[in-house]
Parts: structure tokens; sequence; C-alpha cells
């Protein structure tokens, strides 16, 4: 039985990924990256064969090679090719999303897929892949902090496909099984998508068959968008950490605030550009949203009191030092309990104003009253207990949710 399976994500053996391990960079010359392809048919060697004149062994049982496909953006075109088991390794394997197991004939079967999928619009299956390759380029500027710059490396990202047919396997295949032992000789799919994309180096849209283990179906997120449109004028999304997959409480926080920002078309998908506000730091999520607790309104996340308080009136003078320090042990004594989050706003090392959110925080006053005195607790961002020096502190606020 091959190893192999009909829609099975591969590239050859040099490529620099593996299975499930696809955070690398890739750096050197874009046109010498080498393609993630889709299994689309596998020949099996039922039996061992030798050359009758030399002895030399021209097969070997269990081996076999498989028919592949990738898309590139030079020809703007897909391209198959035959590669022997042995020079192929599985970069990814996805469920296939159409399945003839409903009992129907192929003529009913077909008729119910069309009424599915005609006009359906579906991405080639690496297209998620090849999205996320980084190309690294290296600096050799000695004067400049950073070694590399990294950028999207798209040679082989796919458009969105439109699906215009379907057509389905005939069992009369030639050679599907061993005419002595029985095994399977070939394997090939047994339901083919006719799509059409829009071929941008011809100018012009472009038929393709290919089988359905080749495609993921996109979602229609229009109401989503709508529903996206609405709730960023209300406020922030709750949003639950804990459902993502990769969750690390070490990491997050197990709930957040996200500040709604814009969405993102990208190849077929939508994106939301999200700002986590507890962490400080982006975020973005996938449309459909998933994860999402609720929308609150700013008014119930932001307290009405602020550190320091700045409701001047004409003719008003600004606390001294002192005053401030004792109203901001005030502020952290009545609203630094644990399960509270306070918004920090301080000048850095290099005099750039930046936020941060602590949790549990409270006062550290100086010995003296030359020394120092610091607000103290954990920071969301950093996943440590960190301290913040007064004379830095520009103003302190308390989060609620």
């Amino acid at each position: 039985m091959s190893k192999y399976k009909i829609g099975d994500i591969v590239s050859v053996n040099s490529h620099p990924y593996f299975t499930d391990l696809t955070n690398i960079n890739i750096a050197g010359e874009p046109i010498n990256v080498i393609p993630l392809m889709v299994v689309v048919e596998i020949y099996n060697e039922t039996r061992t064969s030798y050359n009758e004149e030399t002895g030399e062994k021209l097969s070997l049982k269990g081996d076999g090679k498989c028919k592949c496909i990738w898309f590139s953006l030079k020809s703007n075109a897909f391209t198959e090719s035959w590669f022997n088991f042995d020079s192929l390794k599985i970069i990814s394997r996805k469920d296939v999303f159409i399945q003839n197991n409903s009992g129907l004939n192929s003529i009913e079967f077909r008729k119910k897929m069309l009424e599915d999928y005609l006009n359906k619009d579906v991405i080639f299956t690496t297209s998620a892949l090849e999205l996320e390759k980084i190309k690294e380029t290296k600096l050799h500027d000695k004067k400049n902090d950073k070694i590399s710059e990294c950028n999207s490396l798209l040679n082989f990202v796919a458009p969105p496909l439109q699906i215009i047919d379907v057509k389905l396997q005939e069992d009369k295949h030639i050679g599907k099984f061993d005419s002595k032992s029985g095994d399977i000789k070939r394997i090939h799919a047994e339901i083919f998508f006719k799509c059409r994309y829009y071929n941008a180096l011809a100018d012009k849209w472009t038929e393709v068959l290919l089988p359905n283990e080749c495609f993921e179906l996109l979602k229609n997120v229009e109401k989503e968008l709508r529903s996206i449109d609405e709730d960023k004028r209300k406020g922030f999304y709750l949003y639950d950490y804990t459902q993502d997959k990769k969750y690390d409480p070490s990491k997050k926080e197990a709930n957040s605030l996200l500040e709604i920002g814009d969405v993102t078309y990208v190849n077929g998908n939508y994106l939301l550009n999200t700002y986590d506000l507890i962490h400080q730091e982006w975020k973005v999520l996938n449309i459909p949203l998933e994860g999402i607790m609720d929308v609150k309104p700013k008014e119930e996340i932001y307290f009405s009191e602020v550190y320091p308080n700045f409701n001047f009136r004409k003719g008003d003078k600004a606390s001294e030092v002192e005053k401030l320090l004792n109203e901001l042990v005030a502020f952290v004594d009545k609203f630094g309990d644990e399960d509270s989050y306070l918004m920090v706003t301080y000048l850095n090392g290099s005099d750039k104003m930046v936020r941060r959110v602590l949790k549990g925080a409270f006062m550290v006053l100086g010995a003296t009253k030359k020394a120092n005195n610091y607000l103290h607790g954990f920071c969301c961002k950093k996943r440590e207990m960190r301290s913040f020096n007064f004379d830095k502190i520009r103003s302190v606020r308390v989060l609620k949710f």
C-alpha cells in the first residue's frame, strides 16, 4: 500500500520544509525555490521485475511514482510531472471536502455536485502554505542594525478559481489492478472540477481540469464582513485565547481585548487586523471569526478615573511632583488588585512613548526622597514582573472586562 494519498501536499527531498514544519525562512535566488505540489495520481509497483538479458532489476515491489501538479506565477499555469516515491516527502495532509459516499449513481451524483458547487470559488490547496513562505535577504551594511530583511515569497501562489463543471472518472481505467496479484496498481481521483481562473500573463480566463483533492472551498463571508463593520463602531472584541490550538498560558492571558481594525483580502481569503490591548501586539484573525466571546463598548472597558486627573480649568496650576506621586499611590492602591489590569503609558529608554498593561500592580517607594519610585507589576506583554520609573510614567488607566 502506498504511503502517499491523492491530495497530499508534497515536495522533493531538497525542499526546506518538512512535515508540519514550515516556519523556515528561505534565502537565496527566488527563481531557484522549489514549489509545493499536490499528488493527483499514484502508480504502485506490484511486483519485482528483472531484465531477462542482463538480470538487472527493473522494478521493486512497493516502489512507485506520483503524478504531482503545481502552479507557477512565471508561466501563470498549472504544470504536472511524475516523481519516484523516494524523491518526495510529505509536507502536509488535509481532509478532502468531497467524497462520493452518498450511494447515488454517477449521473445522480454529478447532478448533485453541480447543484452544490457550480460557480463556487475554490483555492488550490498549496496556496495557504505558499502565502506563508518568507524570503530573507541578507544585508551587508555594517552600519545598519538589521542583519536581514524579510518579504513574502509568492512564486507559486495560485489565484482563486471558479468551478464551472464537474467530471467523474469512469471505472474503466486501464491498468488499475495487477493482472496476476489483483493488487491496486494505479490510484486515481474519482471527482474532477473544471475551473477557470484569470490568467494575468495572457490577460484572459484560462480553464483547467483538476481532481477535487486539489482544492479548498472558499466561504462567502459577506454577512460576517458587514457584522464586523458594525462591531468596529461599537467597541472591542472580547477574545478567548484558550480556543487557539497552540494556546500557552505562560505566553498569553486566557482572555483579551482586541481593537477592531481593517479587513485585508488575501488571495480569496479575508483577514481581520486587530490590536491586542492587553498584550500590546497585533493579531490577525481569519474570517469567519473564531474565539470571539462578546463585543464590549469602550465605555465598559475604560474606567472614568485615570491618573493623573487632567480635568484642568483655566487658571489651574499643575500638581507638584510629590503630590502626583501620592495620587499615583492612592490610584494603584484602589485599582491595582490581582484581577485588575492597568494600562501604563511611559517613556522608554529611547524616549519613545509606549504602553504596557500590568496585572496585580503595586507601588515600590524609594527609601529616601532622592531615591527612585517604581510602579511594579506583571507585564502582560513581556510575561514577567517589570518595574516602571515614576518619573517616566505619563498616564495610567484601568481596563475592565
